[in-house]
Formats: structure tokens, sequence, C-alpha cells
């Protein structure tokens, strides 16, 4: 669908649940896990990958775990870098992994 509407920007936002909704419930009793950082900046990447646009691409938001901002198709490359580079992060460093881990929760305030 992005493609075809080629936007002049595209803001992504992780999905928080939030209070008094089904899923936040499901999510207090242990019903709902919310996606592993991994998961979600990988969705990031495979989204970057298929697009075929000429849009401004913002993940600047608190839910998001990484800050991106770039013109596409210009700056994919870099975007792709950054979100590789979290990911290796992940894999070795435990700070990193809980730094992001807080930062996800810091939305349910």
């Amino acid at each position: 669908m992005l493609n075809q509407i080629d936007p002049h920007f595209i803001r992504v936002r992780t999905f928080i649940p939030q209070p008094d909704t089904a899923l936040f419930e499901a999510m207090r009793e242990g019903r709902y896990q919310s996606p592993s950082p991994e998961t979600i900046l990988t969705e990031t990447k495979v989204l970057l990958e298929g697009l075929c646009v000429t849009s401004q691409f913002l993940s600047d938001h608190v839910s998001n775990l990484l800050p991106l901002d770039g013109k596409l198709p210009e700056e994919r490359e870099e975007m792709l870098r950054m979100i590789d580079d979290a990911l290796e992060r992940l894999k070795k460093d435990t700070q990193a992994r809980a730094e992001m881990e807080l930062r996800r929760h810091l939305t349910n305030l």
C-alpha cells in the first residue's frame, strides 16, 4: 500500500497496549507478551527493505527503540545499517538489551 501511495512521509510507531483495553489486561495477566526488541527492529528493517518510495521515513516516537530519520531511497542503507548495528548490540551487550526493554516499558507509564 505504501509503495502504491508513495506518501510524503512515513512515520512508524511501536504498538503499545493502552490501559483499559482487552490487550492491556491480557498483558497484565501474562496472556499477551510484547514482541522482543529483535522482533521490533527486524519488522522495521523488513519494512524499509520493501519500500520503493520517495518518502521521508521517521521513527521518532518514544515508543520506538531506535530513532530513524531519512529520505528514501537515498538514506535507506544508512538506516538499515543503524538497525543492523542495534541488532548486533543486542546480541553482545546485556546493558543495551536492558536499556531497550526499559525504554519500551516507560511508554506504559
